[in-house]
């Protein structure tokens, strides 16, 4: 399995130096977002990854997977109460960024809303279980 994985990881970055530089070699202007699309192909390959190790995880033991549904869930749950709770309002200062309906809105709350919620428990985390392994030890 894991001569596979190195083809298969291997295969990727050819391709992607290849497309890179052809896209350079063709584009006056290439150059200037360079840095940005290239963070943005990392991060969907990171995404992706993440997602297929968890599906894999998921598969072969199906006994631990509840830990990460029940993470997802609650995830998703915030989520959709947040979009509820949030006014939707368009102000003026939002149609500059194109922000114009109160969907596109609450959208926007969700993010600032599950940005705040899933900080505070990361920190909230963070404190509990280093209090924890300061009275254990």
């Amino acid at each position: 399995m894991g001569r596979i994985i190195r083809i298969i990881f291997y295969t990727i970055v050819v391709i992607l130096t290849i497309v890179t530089v052809f896209w350079l070699a063709t584009d006056v202007y290439g150059g200037a977002g360079f840095g940005l699309n290239f963070a943005r192909v990392l991060t969907i390959i990171a995404a992706l990854g993440v997602v297929i190790s968890s599906v894999l995880y998921m598969v072969n033991s199906l006994k631990n997977a509840v830990k990460p549904l029940i993470g997802f869930g609650l995830i998703l749950l915030v989520g959709v109460i947040s979009f509820f709770v949030s006014p939707g309002e368009v102000l003026d200062e939002y149609i500059e960024f194109g922000i114009e309906t109160v969907n596109q809105s609450k959208i926007v709350d969700v993010g600032i809303y599950l940005t705040l919620v899933l900080s505070a428990a990361a920190v909230v985390i963070t404190l509990v279980s280093e209090g924890i392994s300061l009275f254990k030890n």
